[in-house]
């Protein structure tokens, strides 16, 4: 069984790749058994994960990957004991990947939704991390996606065509990379003369993700809106 080694308050340990996930009743403490295996409060079953346990996923990929790091440039207030998560913190950006890749090898495609819940319900984020936080929602959202394109992409259709949730199912999209997409954009280029900057350029990275003609065509016909704004 492969094995990935996290750090945990300054210790490392070795665990089998499986997901796990504090209940309720677990603590953060719990994380300092040294034992090889699993350790004790994070051998539950992934069937644990909700929206709070994803919440919690995000922030700690949001978090310094050296956890000496000072925040007090960005105007936050963060004691060392806020540092430490269940993941995190990590102590490079390959162990980060690193965790990543097995978890995305894990995660069963139904947490699209609790990422997705996010999206439409968004939690209190500072807007310090605000953008890194979506950065990291969206990416997980578009590759876990990967794994049943055709039913992602029904989940979010009515989420595209939402001002308040279109950026974030784009830059989603962008990561999936599916020419399922193509229908998709095909209808919402006729919104493109009523979306922002923004939106404009998630919209215009996503297609430019794909390589159909069709795909290029849409290019095209986004450029002027483009302009527009610039």
């Amino acid at each position: 069984m492969k094995k990935l080694t996290f750090a945990w308050n300054n210790r490392t340990h070795t665990v089998p790749n499986t997901l796990f996930k504090l209940d309720s009743t677990s603590s953060v403490e719990d994380t300092q058994n040294t034992d090889s295996n699993a350790p004790s409060g994070i051998g539950k079953p992934a069937e644990l994960m909700n929206r709070e346990a994803m919440i919690e996923l995000i922030f700690d990929l949001v978090k310094p990957l050296n956890p000496s790091e000072d925040w007090s440039g960005m105007g936050l207030q963060v004691q060392s004991d806020d540092l430490t998560g269940l993941w995190g913190p990590f102590s490079s950006t390959e162990h980060q990947e690193a965790f990543l890749t097995v978890w995305l090898e894990e995660a069963p495609f139904e947490w699209v939704d609790f990422l997705l819940d996010i999206i439409i319900h968004p939690p209190q984020v500072s807007s310090h991390v605000s953008d890194e936080f979506y950065y990291h929602v969206t990416t997980l959202l578009g590759l876990l996606g990967r794994k049943n394109p055709t039913l992602l992409l029904e989940k979010v259709q009515k989420l595209l065509f939402d001002p308040s949730t279109r950026k974030h199912i784009l830059d989603a999209l962008f990561d999936l990379r599916s020419e399922l997409e193509i229908p998709y954009f095909l209808e919402l280029l006729n919104h493109a003369d009523s979306m922002s900057k923004d939106e404009l350029t998630s919209f215009y990275d996503a297609v430019c993700g794909l390589s159909s003609q069709t795909s290029k065509n849409i290019l095209l016909a986004l450029r002027p809106y483009r302009l527009k704004l610039e």
